[in-house]
């Protein structure tokens, strides 16, 4: 979408769910990582990335999730909606 600030790149995502073994959680780091080239690819000047991130506070995936907020510039909102 283009604005008066630049384009902006929206990303719906469904990140793996954790069940347990090492592939979701390889699974996950590689998602974080594709949208992360995305990003980086993409002429925008702004991202929005929403969807589901299967990733509740305190859950396996939360570090990651952090690591790519934290690595792309990113905030987080409505993080405590069920």
């Amino acid at each position: 979408m283009m604005t008066e600030c630049g384009p902006v790149l929206f990303v719906c995502v469904y990140r793996p769910a954790d069940t347990g073994d090492s592939e979701c959680a390889e699974n996950y780091v590689a998602t974080c990582t594709y949208i992360t080239a995305l990003c980086e690819d993409s002429d925008a000047t702004q991202f929005v990335i929403a969807g589901d991130f299967n990733c509740d506070f305190g859950s396996r995936f939360y570090a990651y999730f952090q690591n790519f907020i934290a690595d792309n510039n990113l905030c987080m909102s409505d993080s405590n909606l069920v």
